[in-house]
């Protein structure tokens, strides 16, 4: 399974790279304030996820460090914006976030060895580890258009940002 996976992950990942465009600088929005350092190894496992527009990472990291039924903060959370260079030299590409979650699994007509997802996929961290392994140091995701870093010296942090002022200025309903 894990060589089909990463086969099919190779093909794709090849005949889109030259679709691929960094921005200088993107931007991570995070629960957490003055880290040195963004680690892959933590949150939900494919990454330190990155997108275009500041707008969206404090829209992001802002509603995620609230309570819904309250509108009052996680204990322990303190927003921040993370902007960043990324220095990622090969791309894993998927179409969209679904195909990253399926990673490979069966499709209709599919061939008998990737009728099963094995159970160590079904731990993201595995799924990125085997992406490292593979050579990939991030993940692209076309139609979001966003990216992730699953290798920590592919992100250069820049500057960090208070979220709430971008939050209330643009975000906050008025």
């Amino acid at each position: 399974y894990h060589s089909v996976m990463l086969e099919r992950i190779a093909r794709f990942s090849e005949a889109h790279q030259d679709a691929i465009e960094v921005p200088e600088r993107l931007f991570h929005g995070g629960l957490h304030r003055g880290l040195i350092a963004l680690d892959p190894e933590l949150g939900q496992g494919l990454g330190v996820w990155f997108q275009k527009d500041i707008t969206g990472a404090a829209h992001f990291c802002v509603s995620r460090n609230t309570q819904p039924s309250t509108g009052t903060p996680y204990p322990d959370t303190a927003p921040s914006i993370y902007e960043v260079s990324l220095r990622v030299k090969k791309f894993a590409v998927f179409p969209d976030e679904r195909s990253l979650y399926q990673m490979g699994s069966e499709e209709p007509g599919d061939d008998e060895d990737l009728q099963f997802k094995p159970a160590d996929l079904q731990n993201l961290q595995n799924v990125r580890r085997a992406l490292v392994a593979a050579g990939y140091d991030g993940i692209h995701l076309m139609r979001e258009g966003t990216f992730s870093a699953i290798d920590s010296r592919a992100i250069a942090i820049i500057k960090e940002h208070d979220p709430f002022p971008i939050y209330n200025t643009h975000i906050r309903p008025k």
